[in-house]
């Protein structure tokens, strides 16, 4: 199972601790990381389709104080799509409005519903697919009205995407759009969340022993820094773990 990692923050954060243990959970997730930095509204990325515990520059990051405010890691075991940089989470788009959104995914798209952007994206991921849907559904609601999205609306769509992805479907994931961060998880006990001085931590599994909580379950959350801002529909798709679902979809 991929693992995800994100910050919330008004204020920096050192997350060297939170990094190292992300990256000895690699040997189970071997196939590419990524690392996204988020500064007055641009993202820095970072990936590499091999092993996060095997990075020499990772392990140059790690020797430095890594202070942030915004920030998504991710390290990837692939289900669809090859070993390759392309297919390495997050992935990030630039709307017509010129607002840059970033995603990143822990799950599969069993159904037909991204079938449209097969051959049009850039990789091989479904994850990816997720936010070209995204970036459409934000492009064709702004092209109508003429200006940038309302925070409002920006929940909205977000929260209509969330909706039409989780019938069937593994949806956990985390997206930044230079404001706020959206998270949704649909697989009990797979993203955890806690405070730390002041700062909004997120993963998978957690990363040392204080403080953790689920996320919550079957509904999107929308954090400013380290508040609580959105909720969205509370729904009833729990994705219920089928290894079965999964056969023919290693990574080649």
């Amino acid at each position: 199972m991929c693992e995800l990692f994100g910050v919330s923050s008004a204020k920096p954060i050192k997350i060297n601790k939170y990094l190292v243990e992300l990256v000895a959970h690699s040997c189970d997730n071997p196939h590419g990381w990524g690392f996204a930095n988020f500064r007055e509204h641009k993202v820095t990325l970072h990936k590499h389709p091999g092993k996060a515990s095997e990075s020499v520059q990772i392990m140059s990051f790690l020797k430095e104080e890594i202070w942030v405010n915004k920030f998504f890691a991710h390290i990837r075991m692939g289900t669809r799509g090859r070993r390759s940089y392309l297919n390495c989470h997050p992935f990030t788009v630039v709307d017509c409005m010129k607002r840059q959104w970033t995603l990143q995914h822990n799950g599969t798209i069993f159904t037909d519903i991204l079938n449209e952007y097969e051959y049009i994206q850039i990789g091989e991921t479904d994850s990816e697919r997720i936010l070209m849907r995204l970036l459409d559904m934000v492009n064709e609601a702004e092209k109508k009205v003429n200006r940038d999205l309302t925070s409002e609306e920006r929940f909205q769509l977000v929260d209509q995407l969330i909706l039409e992805l989780v019938p069937h479907n593994k949806v956990n994931l985390m997206i930044y759009d230079g404001e706020f961060m959206y998270v949704h998880c649909n697989l009990r006990n797979t993203l955890h969340e806690k405070l730390d001085n002041g700062a909004r931590i997120f993963a998978t599994v957690p990363l040392d022993e204080e403080g953790w909580a689920p996320v919550p379950f079957m509904q999107l959350v929308v954090y400013k820094d380290d508040q609580l801002v959105f909720e969205g529909t509370k729904h009833n798709y729990e994705y219920i773990h089928d290894p079965a679902h999964y056969k023919g979809l290693n990574i080649k």
